[in-house]
């Protein structure tokens, strides 16, 4: 009521202050000094209704996406199963990891729909306090697939990598990073259930204050953080490895290349998980919480969806040499039986006019032997 006064609006002129900045200006400081979380999202709530203010709904992008990207990484592990049918393959601990990291995927899908119907993508002060306790909880079941996921894509890739390099100095490179992923995923598991003590005041304990949390509860945002940046640092390390062994290889430039450009497909996954950190900055820096999570939810469904893409391409590649040869071997045997097919058309006729030479030859000759038999004069 301090800040009436110095408004030029009247105290009954609902329109006038919702339209008046300085007025909102001078309350705001004022909510947040007196009022507990709870009680400022109510404020604005009952502010936000009573001038009309309308919420867009931008959650139906997200479930388009949702849809589309799933779609890629279920096309990619469906290659991966055909090309071990189609080819004399064993399965090896690089195709469990990639199921695994699939797995993962599968069930960011249900918990990314589930986040959006209770809040996800809208301002903070829409959702209630219950809708709030239910979105923590699918933030807190997320951070864990994610991390789940993420360890066991890029085993996945490593151990393909044991697979195709003999090298014994550089193997011994391969199963030290494999030690480092393993130890980082497992850290932060732990860490993700030990982040707040007791643990259910992850989403608990939304609407306390700062200083209550911070004695209680890791930094959460310094803690997601960490965890990407970590990941990227594994992303260009795995990026570098095959490329300091492929150099070697005795084949000509241009296979060379290409062979290279497959191993950098994981460029992909590392960008998407420089975008992801960005996104996440913002998540930090914004009390509007559910709206600003909305891209890092996408994000971090698009890192795993690339994740699964790139473990699976050398599968996708050895299945199109697969298929290319059997259709240029099928290609080449249909031409063979037409080539021995119309080579025998031609031969059928040739054959059956020297039988029908020999007939009227035989004939003729029957004919001529026949007369001087006859008894019969012709006059």
């Amino acid at each position: 009521m301090d800040a009436l006064p110095r408004s030029p609006c009247r105290a009954l002129d609902a329109a006038c202050l919702c339209a008046d900045n300085t007025f909102t200006d001078l309350v705001a400081p004022c909510i947040k000094a007196n009022c507990t979380i709870a009680e400022r999202l109510d404020s604005v709530r009952v502010s936000a209704n009573a001038c009309g203010v309308t919420v867009a709904d931008n959650t139906a992008l997200p479930r388009y996406l949702t849809g589309i990207l799933f779609a890629v990484p279920t096309v990619f592990i469906g290659i991966r199963i055909l090309n071990k049918v189609l080819n004399p393959i064993p399965w090896g601990a690089d195709d469990f990891m990639a199921i695994t990291g699939y797995t993962a995927q599968v069930c960011t899908v249900p918990l990314s729909l589930e986040a959006l119907d209770i809040g996800l993508g809208d301002p903070v002060w829409t959702v209630t306090p219950t809708k709030m306790v239910e979105f923590l909880q699918m933030l807190f079941a997320t951070q864990i697939v994610y991390v789940i996921g993420l360890m066991t894509l890029k085993a996945s890739v490593l151990f393909f990598f044991l697979r195709i390099f003999p090298t014994r100095g550089f193997r011994k490179i391969i199963w030290a990073t494999h030690g480092l992923n393993f130890l980082v995923g497992f850290i932060y598991i732990i860490l993700t259930f030990a982040q707040c003590r007791p643990l259910l005041l992850y989403w608990t304990g939304w609407d306390k204050d700062e200083s209550y949390k911070s004695e209680r509860c890791l930094d959460f945002n310094k803690f997601i953080l960490s965890h990407a940046i970590i990941n990227i640092i594994l992303d260009v390390w795995m990026l570098i490895l095959p490329l300091t062994q492929l150099y070697k290889l005795n084949l000509v430039l241009r296979k060379k290349i290409g062979v290279m450009l497959m191993f950098s497909v994981g460029l992909f996954l590392t960008a998407v998980s420089a975008i992801r950190i960005h996104t996440m900055v913002r998540f930090m820096t914004d009390s509007n919480v559910t709206s600003q999570a909305l891209w890092v939810y996408v994000w971090t469904f698009t890192e795993l969806c690339v994740g699964v893409f790139v473990a699976c391409m050398p599968n996708a590649g050895q299945l199109w040499r697969t298929l290319f040869i059997k259709t240029k071997a099928m290609g080449e045997s249909k031409s063979r039986r037409h080539s021995a097919y119309g080579a025998e058309m031609v031969s059928l006729p040739e054959q059956g006019q020297k039988h029908r030479e020999t007939s009227v030859a035989s004939c003729s000759e029957g004919s001529e032997n026949a007369v001087p038999q006859s008894t019969h004069s012709p006059v």
